[in-house]
């Protein structure tokens, strides 16, 4: 419930505080007094969209501000601590600030937030029926919301959404799965020819560097030769060669370091020095020995390596490695095409089983409805009965949409999938005996509209969670003692709501469990409007305005006291 709400500086309100009691809390005013200014803040606190026209004449900043007790919708809290929101005591606070600036900010228990979580939030607080909230009864797109809500059926329609998702997404993932094997076909041939292509070049333990080096040397065989013969030569085979020079040095060093133990260390480099040349000369005579000189092994690595490069060069890879790793890739791609099949079979088989089981929910859903629409018809038909419209009719017409293409059949009939069922549900009202009943939107005026809406809401009223109910002129179209009868079913339409009601009949107004009073006043140029709760006195004086008369009269007062008491016993 809302326990005060704070209005500064909204429209011709300055600053107004207004503390909501729970029940039917009552506005009453003359007209143009500015009720609907305090819808409008209401409004704005419900997610509706800023106007800087709402900004009061010379202020900065208009500030609607919301204390809401939340013990009766526990279930918000965890929307709440989604979006990390601290709440204490059971208690929202939800403030909007709105500024010249054409921006506007919006806090949740001092925590900033968008306009769409504050939508998401307020959906679960507060129900606002203005004159053109009534008209949403005129839209067939609501109208099985209603049932549903009569039926207890939002648990399993979300239960039904949840499988026809899961429907859509399997569908989804069929087509692209079909797709994706006819491109596949397409390419299947070309995959095996690249596979082919990589494999007879015979690359698993081939090294490219190895064969570019084994085809230099091939390439240059008689500069090899005669350099290694030459080299062998100097070193070791000659007549004059390195080897023989050095062991001569190296006995006279041999001499030297006995006689100065400074050639010591210049031996031991020398000796090392012969033992290497001896080295080299013997690998390179070694090399000699088995140097031979084949072109057609240099032919076949100039067309191997011919053969890699182009290859390389063809897929667009870097080494023979990456080549391989594609190879490996074209494998895979040509084992999923070979499990395509397998796999829409299977995809095939759980859409299928998933058909026959939405079929199978769909039509308990609509059995459900049937069941309930009789019993949620006699109720309404009975509401409106006492508050004269006597004899009127109500009929839930629920049927299926054609469509050919759909794979689910009612009745010998291919019918459109919803998220909801199968169905689709129409209120045809007949407001007089005699007339024909026909579509609401067609037939019903604006005073039935709104008693209509009052009939709804009032058996919705113990199944409806929602704890804030606003109503802007519900009255709309009756007098009277009918107006005293729909008094008495708001009335008890608030043992299960608080009710914030805006009314111009004092039949209604008599009801009140709590009565404020909207007046507008013009002074030194400004006008100013506010709002207070009255006292008993006040009230009494109030109703007695309501019921007409430009000075008060004790006979008015007297009619207002015994209007009172009349409400205090049907109460």
């Amino acid at each position: 419930m809302i326990k005060s709400l704070l209005i500064k500086n909204f429209a011709l309100i300055e600053h107004n505080e207004i503390h909501f009691q729970k029940g039917l809390n009552i506005i009453t005013g003359e007209s143009g007094a500015g009720k609907s200014i305090l819808v409008n803040a209401i409004s704005q606190l419900c997610g509706e969209r800023s106007n800087l026209d709402f900004i009061r004449a010379g202020a900065k900043k208009a500030i609607i501000e919301a204390e809401i007790d939340l013990n009766e919708r526990p279930e918000l809290l965890p929307h709440l601590q989604q979006l990390e929101i601290e709440v204490e005591d059971n208690t929202l606070l939800i403030r909007k600030e709105i500024n010249l600036s054409g921006t506007s900010r919006i806090f949740l228990n001092d925590t900033p937030v968008h306009l769409t979580n504050l939508n998401r939030i307020s959906t679960f607080l507060i129900d606002l029926h203005g004159q053109h909230q009534h008209q949403v009864l005129l839209h067939p797109e609501n109208h099985l919301s209603y049932l549903d809500s009569f039926a207890g059926l939002h648990s399993s329609i979300k239960d039904f959404g949840s499988l026809v998702k899961t429907y859509e997404t399997l569908k989804t993932n069929l087509t692209k799965l079909e797709a994706e094997r006819a491109q596949a076909l397409q390419m299947r041939d070309l995959f095996h020819l690249q596979q082919a292509e990589i494999e007879e070049a015979g690359l698993d333990e081939v090294d490219l560097e190895q064969l570019k080096d084994e085809l230099t040397r091939l390439a240059n065989y008689e500069k090899i030769h005669e350099a290694a013969q030459l080299l062998a030569k100097n070193l070791i085979s000659g007549e004059d060669n390195a080897s023989q020079l050095v062991t001569g040095s190296e006995e006279h060093l041999r001499n030297l370091a006995s006689i100065d133990s400074q050639f010591d260390a210049l031996l031991e480099n020398l000796i090392s020095a012969r033992e290497t040349i001896e080295e080299i000369g013997q690998f390179t005579e070694r090399y000699l020995g088995n140097l031979e000189f084949d072109p057609e092994r240099a032919e076949a690595l100039r067309q191997q390596i011919a053969q890699i490069e182009f290859l390389l060069k063809k897929y667009q890879k870097i080494s023979i490695s990456e080549l391989l790793g594609f190879k490996d890739e074209l494998k895979d791609k040509l084992g999923e095409i070979e499990n395509y099949d397998a796999h829409l079979s299977r995809l095939e088989k759980e859409k299928s089983q998933l058909e026959k089981l939405i079929l199978k929910s769909g039509i308990g859903l609509s059995q459900k409805r049937k069941q309930a629409a009789r019993e949620f018809e006699g109720k309404l038909s009975a509401f409106l009965d006492e508050i004269g419209m006597k004899d009127s009719r109500f009929e839930f017409v629920q049927d299926c949409l054609n469509d050919v293409n759909s794979p689910f059949e009612i009745n010998q009939q291919k019918v459109k999938l919803f998220a909801t069922g199968f169905d689709q549900v129409l209120i045809h009202f007949s407001p007089n005996p005699g007339e024909g009943i026909k579509p609401i939107n067609k037939i019903a005026s604006g005073g039935e509209i709104s008693r209509i809406m009052l009939a709804l809401k009032s058996v919705l009223a113990e199944k409806d969670k929602m704890p804030i109910l606003v109503f802007d002129e519900i009255d709309s179209g009756i007098s009277g003692k009918v107006a005293q009868i729909v008094g008495k079913k708001i009335s008890e339409l608030s043992r299960y709501h608080q009710i914030i009601c805006i009314t111009h009949l004092p039949q209604i107004a008599a009801f009140a469990d709590s009565h404020y009073k909207v007046d507008k006043k013009a002074e030194q140029g400004t006008t100013e409007v506010s709002i207070t709760e009255l006292a008993f006195e006040k009230q009494i004086s109030e109703i007695a305005n309501l019921l007409g008369g430009v000075s008060l009269s004790q006979q008015a007062l007297d009619n207002a006291s015994q209007l009172l008491d009349e409400a205090k016993k049907l109460k």
